[in-house]
Parts: structure tokens; C-alpha cells; sequence
């Protein structure tokens, strides 16, 4: 009887393949399984050219370069020095620029009146450093980058009052998280603050002083941001801008030409109660640097009418290339202040390119739709062709019936959606030089990320496709139960656990063999679709997407016993 159930089912998958692979109805879905690979073509195109580009300069170059001889520039050297290493640069640009160097209303200094808070137990952010000094934290924005501990000192004084910054390179910054600050004990007029905004400006903030009575003062305050195209620094009602700075700091140390901005912030305070803490508005993107209490009341409001110093700065670009590898030497008044190398093979980046390609247009969307449009018309295909009573007549258990047309689905499905993964990664990898190519693929895991590509390709086929079958059985319009299962699958970050579990998305992302990172600064509902907070071993994955799918496959075989035919009601 098995013998003639598997003779059966081989039957059914020669009759349903030919129908599957060449539907008219289906042509669609080789298109959607090529245009990752149309992606990645034109990419390998146009890096051909760059790559051609490249070749040029270094053609034009006075000496054969190395990438080692690139890296050897360092920021602080001057442009002779850069030429005694590299030769004169093939390409070469040069402008000059009018600056102001300090705009300050806070000048520096001590001897400024009022109560100091010491913030130092609160710290909990990097934001300032000195110039030339690397690091590895996420800095001030998240983005890596800094205020210059060079320009805004340690000490300033505004309008009088003191102001004592926290320490550069360590925490040295507040940003809010709701947090209670203690506040030195008295009676005074005001609180002044030195702050700013990231990913500004940050309206509305709620900032609250209690007094020991158990009263409060509560005030409302929005604030610029601290750096870049600020059309109008400290224009929030009640904010000053208290320090402008012609540059911030990058995470490698160099000066980055980004005007930053520090603001003034005045708070009336009861002068008639005794003050007992602070609480901060619960924002990451508002940052604190200093506080000061001041007897002093509200005063004239600072702003860039104070001191400005302009100096003429000479700018220079050096472009250089070993052939390969392209080295952008930025320099200002004959020094290099900055350095940018862009990699014609940065493995690391194009690996995650290729991750995200997949994971969130192949997995989610081609093969998606791919298995919904041949899956469920393996049922739905016949009653819309009126040509599904002749299996029906057939001497054929409907259960084996079903088996061969899954099966026909999914073989069909995993050549096209597999063979346009292969060559994906042959064109993906086609665009390294033999040698990073070997060392990508056999060094650096690659044949291992390739194989699980695939792995989870074939994986994605059979647990949609057992989805879509069923569904093809049970209802009479497809729109509706792909609509469902494509939310399902979208909110599954956000189901309970057990739920999570009856989603095919969910072992997928477990499979896949390179993370996605989240970019400083995401929204946390975005970074909650990109990230998989909580993924499961390979073999639990396999698994667990094998006994849906079986389960499924099982609830679909009770349903086809049960399967009428009615043409005139479709």
C-alpha cells in the first residue's frame, strides 16, 4: 500500500510540476525572485566603475601605494609630510573659508557667582573630549560624535554665574531618564542650566524642583539642537546660546566641521523656600552638562552678540588610491584634521547588506508572495480551472492528493527561490578579487553564511507553503488570508511568547547567519522589528518550524476529506 501511495504522489508532483513552473498566473513570481539579484547585478556594476575609477589615481600617482602606505597618514601631520609619504596627490582640491572660530557668551574662566550642582554621581554619557583623543563609546549623539573639550574648557561663566563642566574623555554629561538629582541645600532665585538637544530640538520637556516642604516648581522647556545646520541657535523661548563651537569631535579624534552649540537656561525659583532635588525630563535627547543655583534673579538673556573672532581658514582634499582602496586627506591651514578611507571591499558592510537584502525583502516579501501564489493555487488554481473533480474521480486518497501537490509546491518553490539565492551570492561575492574572495569564503565563514542562506531559503518554502496550502483549502478568496498572515508575521516581535511560536518568521530569524544591526539613535519600535531580541538555538529553530508546518499539514489533511465541489459558487 505504501509502494502505491508513493507511485501515486510521484504522479501527482509530474502532473502539478509543469502546471506550477510555466502558470501564466505565476509569471510574476520569477520576477520577484530576481530582483534581489538584478540588485546586487547593478551594484557589482557600478562598483566595477568606481573600482575603475580608483585604478586612474593610482595610475597618476607618483609611487605605487600600498593600503599600508594609506594608513600611515595620520591626523596632525602637515601637507609636506603627506607628500614626502604618499607623493604628490592625483587629485587635489583647495578653497578657503571665512569662520567664526569662537562665538561665546559664557566666557571662560572661574570667579562667577552661584551654588555649582555637582552632577558627578549622575553622569551617564561621554560628551566631551579632547581634540586628537579616540574612543569607542557612542559619544554624545550615539553616533560617535562630541563636543571639543579644547573649545568648551572646563569652566565657563554666564552672565555671572559659574558653571563647572564635568571631566573630558569619561562621563561628563546627564542625559534624561527621569532621574532625581540631588541639589545643594538653600534658599535661591534661580536655576541655570547649560544643556542642549540631540536629534533636535525636543519640545515640551517637563523639568520639576522640589523644595523640602514637599512642594514643587515645574516648568516647561524645549531645546535646541547641539550641532549642524541650526537655522537659528537658542531660539526656544527661554534658552540663550551660550557657547558656539566651529567643529565637533569624531570617535577617531579629528575635528569634524559641524558648528556645535551649547544653550543658557534660566528657572525662577521660590527664594522664600529651601530647594531638595532636581528631576529631569525622561528623554535621551536632552543632555545636561552643568547646573548652577544662583541667588541672582532671572538677568539679561545671553545670546551670540558676545565676543566673535573670525580667521581665514585654507582648506585643502587629497585624493589618493592604491587601486583598490580610495584615502581622503582632509586639511585646514596645511594640516590634516581629517582622514576618510573608503574600502573597495569591506567585507564586514556588504555582509550586512546582503543580510538585510534578504531578511527583509526576500524572506518577508518574495518568498512570501512566491509561495503564496503557487501554494494556493495548487487547490484554489483547479476549482477556479473547474478541472479538480478529475483528481477528485481519481482512484486517489485525498490525503496522498494533497501530499503530491505540497510536495510539486515545494520543490518548485525551492528551485526558484533557491537558484536565485545561489546566484545572488555568486554575484555577490563575484565583485572581490579572487583573493578576498577565498578569504570571505574560507576564512571568514562565508561558505558557512552561504550554505545557511540557502538552508533557510528551502526553510521559508515549506513553512509558508504549508500556510498557504491550507489556506487555499479553506477560503475562496486569497486576498484575505494573506492580508492576515502578513500582519501575523509582522507583529510577531510583539506577541506573547507561546504566540510567537505559531509564526514562521520567528524560526526564520534565528536561522539567519548574520545579525542586523541597529543604527545609534533608531526609534526602539523600529529597532524591535530590525533586532531578534530573543533568538533560539539552530536545531530547536529547525525543529519547531518543522512540527508547524507538520501540524498544519496535519489540520489540512482532516479539511480535504471534508472538501466539496461547488463550481457555481466560485
Amino acid at each position: 500500500m505504501t509502494k502505491l501511495w508513493w507511485a501515486q504522489v510521484k504522479a501527482v508532483i509530474r502532473l502539478e510540476m509543469k502546471k506550477t513552473f510555466f502558470a501564466r498566473r505565476g509569471l510574476w513570481i520569477y520576477v520577484l525572485a530576481l530582483l534581489p539579484l538584478l540588485l546586487f547585478t547593478a551594484h557589482t556594476v557600478f562598483t566595477s566603475r568606481d573600482r575603475e575609477k580608483s585604478r586612474q589615481i593610482a595610475r597618476q600617482s607618483e609611487k605605487a601605494l600600498t593600503r599600508q602606505d594609506l594608513l600611515a597618514v595620520k591626523t596632525g601631520m602637515t601637507s609636506e609630510g603627506v607628500i614626502a609619504l604618499l607623493g604628490k596627490p592625483p587629485v587635489r582640491f583647495h578653497w578657503n573659508e571665512r569662520r567664526a572660530i569662537r562665538v561665546t557668551s559664557a566666557v571662560t574662566g572661574t570667579g562667577g557667582s552661584g551654588t555649582p550642582v555637582n552632577l558627578a554621581s549622575e553622569y551617564n554619557l561621554n560628551g566631551i573630549y579632547t581634540d586628537s583623543t579616540s574612543f569607542t563609546s557612542d559619544g554624545l549623539d550615539g553616533a560617535g560624535y562630541v563636543y571639543s573639550s579644547n573649545l568648551l574648557t572646563a569652566n565657563r561663566i554666564l552672565n555671572g554665574i559659574q558653571f563647572n563642566l564635568g571631566p573630558a574623555n569619561q562621563l561628563d554629561a546627564v542625559y534624561g531618564t527621569g532621574q532625581l538629582i540631588k541639589l545643594p541645600a538653600g534658599q535661591f532665585a534661580t536655576l541655570r542650566v547649560l544643556a542642549a538637544a540631540i536629534y533636535g530640538p525636543v519640545l515640551h520637556q517637563t523639568i520639576t524642583v522640589t523644595y523640602t516642604d514637599s512642594t514643587t516648581s515645574t516648568f516647561t522647556q524645549s531645546f535646541s539642537d547641539w550641532c549642524g545646520c541650526v537655522a537659528n541657535p537658542g531660539e526656544q523661548p527661554g534658552e540663550s546660546l551660550a557657547v558656539m563651537m566651529p567643529y565637533r569631535v569624531s570617535r577617531n579624534g579629528t575635528q569634524d566641521d559641524q558648528e556645535s552649540y551649547l544653550y543658557g537656561y534660566t528657572f525662577a525659583l521660590n527664594p522664600a523656600k529651601t530647594v531638595q532635588s532636581l528631576t529631569l525630563p525622561d528623554n535621551r535627547n536632552v543632555v545636561l552638562l552643568a547646573a548652577t543655583l544662583a541667588t541672582q534673579s532671572q538677568g539679561t538673556k545671553a545670546g551670540p552678540s558676545g565676543q566673535v573672532s573670525f580667521a581665514d581658514v585654507s582648506h585643502e582634499n587629497y585624493h589618493y588610491s592604491d587601486g583598490n582602496n580610495d584615502l581622503y586627506v582632509d586639511l585646514a591651514d596645511g594640516k590634516v584634521v581629517g582622514i576618510h578611507i573608503h574600502d573597495a571591499y569591506n567585507l564586514p558592510e556588504d555582509a550586512v547588506v546582503f543580510a538585510g537584502v534578504f531578511q527583509f525583502f526576500y524572506l518577508r516579501l518574495a518568498i512570501f508572495f512566491g509561495c503564496l501564489g503557487i501554494f494556493m493555487n495548487l487547490f484554489r488554481g483547479e476549482i477556479l480551472d473547474k478541472s479538480l473533480h478529475f483528481y477528485f474521480l481519481a482512484p486517489i486518497r485525498r490525503e496522498v492528493l494533497m501530499v503530491g501537490k505540497f510536495l510539486a509546491g515545494l520543490l518548485a518553490t525551492c528551485v526558484i527561490f533557491v537558484t536565485s539565492e545561489v546566484l545572488q551570492i555568486i554575484v555577490f561575492t563575484g565583485q572581490f578579487t579572487p583573493n578576498v574572495r577565498d578569504l570571505y569564503l574560507y576564512q571568514n565563514h562565508g561558505l558557512t553564511q552561504a550554505a545557511a542562506y540557502l538552508g533557510v531559503t528551502a526553510l521559508a518554502c515549506l513553512g509558508y507553503g504549508a500556510f498557504f496550502l491550507a489556506a487555499g483549502m479553506l477560503f475562496r478568496n486569497p486576498i484575505l488570508p494573506a492580508a492576515a498572515i502578513l500582519v501575523w508575521e509582522g507583529i510577531n516581535p510583539f506577541l506573547p511568547a507561546l504566540l510567537k511560536k505559531f509564526s514562521v518568521i520567528y524560526y526564520l530569524k534565528s536561522l539567519c547567519p548574520v545579525d542586523i544591526p541597529s543604527p545609534p539613535g533608531t526609534p526602539p519600535l523600529l529597532s524591535l522589528l530590525v533586532s531578534n531580541p530573543d533568538p533560539i538555538s539552530a536545531p530547536v529553530a529547525i525543529m519547531g518550524l518543522l512540527f508547524v508546518s507538520l501540524l498544519v499539514l496535519y489540520v489540512s489533511s482532516f479539511q480535504i476529506r471534508r472538501m466539496e465541489i461547488n463550481y457555481t459558487t466560485e
